[in-house]
């Protein structure tokens, strides 16, 4: 759809665009001669979103109009995919063995992610029996290990997580 004023859009039109800037936290995306908002937090369902380090200048992308304002138009990438955490429940069980991927260690603990979109916590006192190793020590960044889950909230967008039960 090439679009050559504001006044053609509406929200929930999907529109190929094309990258024009990118920072931390937004892109610059343009379609026909307008200039849209990409904010990191619309780039996908999951809670890695460095634009820098998923975006390239001059890449084409279909985005849907989510705002339009005086201030201008905001798009978003994810919102063209369906909520994963709206399913969440018949994917995932607590006391369920999941095997998730490592995408961030903490000194309080790892984040996991187990499918596109759904991540949680694995606390260090779940990581070790007397729960008193420090992570690092345990997994690393990218390394894919078995759980159990502890717990969801899909109101919260939270799920817990355990490897005691695989510690002898």
């Amino acid at each position: 759809m090439a679009l050559d004023s504001i006044v053609e859009l509406t929200v929930g039109d999907v529109v190929k665009a094309t990258v024009k800037q990118i920072l931390k936290d937004y892109a610059i995306v343009s379609f026909g001669d307008i200039m849209a908002y990409l904010p990191s937090s619309e780039y996908s369902w999951g809670r890695d979103n460095n634009l820098k380090n998923k975006l390239k200048l001059g890449t084409e992308l279909n985005v849907v109009v989510i705002q339009i304002t005086d201030k201008g138009v905001m798009v978003s990438i994810k919102r063209m995919s369906k909520d994963p955490w709206l399913d969440v429940e018949t994917l995932y069980q607590v006391n369920q063995q999941a095997k998730g991927k490592i995408t961030k260690l903490q000194s309080y603990g790892a984040f996991l992610e187990l499918s596109s979109g759904i991540q949680g916590l694995l606390h260090k006192k779940e990581m070790s029996l007397d729960g008193t190793k420090e992570p690092s020590e345990i997994v690393s960044e990218g390394q894919e290990i078995d759980v159990i889950i502890t717990s969801i909230e899909k109101a919260d967008r939270k799920m817990s997580f355990s490897i005691k039960p695989f510690l002898n």
